[in-house]
Order: C-alpha cells, then sequence, then structure tokens
C-alpha cells in the first residue's frame, strides 16, 4: 500500500483545501486502478448495459493487471459515479406489476 503523505502537517486542518485536493487526487487514482484491476460497478466507464457487456477480460490478465498495480492503491477511497447507466431508461415499463403501487411507496 502507498501511503498518503509524508507531510504530516496536511493532516492539521482536516477540512483545508490541500487535504482536499489531495484526497481527491488519491480517489481518481485508486478508481482508475480498481477500474483496471477489478471491473467494479457501478462506474462512470458504463453508460449503458452494451458496454458491461462488451468488457471481458481472463482471469490470467486480471491476475496480471492486480500484481502491477496493487502497489499505487492507498486505502480505499474512491470517486463516486455520477454517470453509471446515464444512457438507459431505467423506468419502470407499463406491464411490469410494481406499476400498480403508487411511486410514494417505493421513496
Amino acid at each position: 500500500m502507498g501511503r498518503i503523505s509524508d507531510d504530516h502537517t496536511l493532516f492539521d486542518d482536516p477540512l483545508s483545501d490541500k487535504l482536499f485536493y489531495k484526497m481527491k487526487e488519491i480517489a481518481k487514482k485508486n478508481t482508475e486502478c480498481y477500474r483496471e484491476i477489478f471491473r467494479v460497478y457501478p462506474d462512470d466507464q458504463y453508460k449503458n448495459f452494451t458496454d458491461i457487456l462488451k468488457d471481458e477480460r481472463t482471469i490470467k490478465e486480471l491476475k496480471e493487471i492486480y500484481l502491477k498495480k496493487r502497489g499505487e492503491i492507498i486505502g480505499n477511497i474512491v470517486e463516486f459515479p455520477m454517470d453509471f447507466l446515464k444512457e438507459e431508461n431505467l423506468n419502470r415499463s407499463y406491464f411490469c406489476k410494481e406499476i400498480l403501487v403508487p411511486i410514494k411507496n417505493f421513496l
């Protein structure tokens, strides 16, 4: 596992911009590593279901990638996926049984 920083003054103020941008940088790097190694769901690279089905890698390939990338991961912070399946229509269809119940029951 990598280290966040050797500069301990970074943690003096947990609300500082300096720490925020450092954590954001680590989250971006971790997200890229996890994406490459584990094929994480949900992830912004999957805009629709066909994108998920296109990604096929063997266990051997994933193991090799993991052995190369595992030293780059720092902690477990990752970016929150905002665009996962954004091109899909996830509304209820007219013929599904959930349409019989008002939407407020699901909220």
